[in-house]
């Protein structure tokens, strides 16, 4: 790689964890959202969007726990429930 995208990668490290994060849950939606593809429209739960959203905030909760304190990720896991 040239230097350019090398400082780049390195400027937005942060920006490039929560982006993977969101395409993981992305992924695991498009996954749920072919298998009940066949079912009704009342029987389809958490999607793309849903498993986006947990996903962004997974990662969210994980640089935040790195950053400020432990308990923002025990407290993320909790609220999940």
């Amino acid at each position: 790689m040239d230097l350019f995208s090398t400082d780049l990668i390195a400027a937005n490290q942060t920006v490039l964890q929560l982006l993977a994060a969101l395409l993981l849950g992305m992924l695991v939606g498009i996954e749920r959202g072919w298998e009940a593809r066949e079912k009704q429209s009342g029987e389809r739960i958490a999607g793309i969007r849903t498993h986006a959203l947990i996903g962004l905030l997974g990662g969210l909760a994980v640089l935040l726990s790195n950053s400020v304190s432990e308990w923002i990720l025990r407290m993320a896991i909790c609220a999940l429930r």
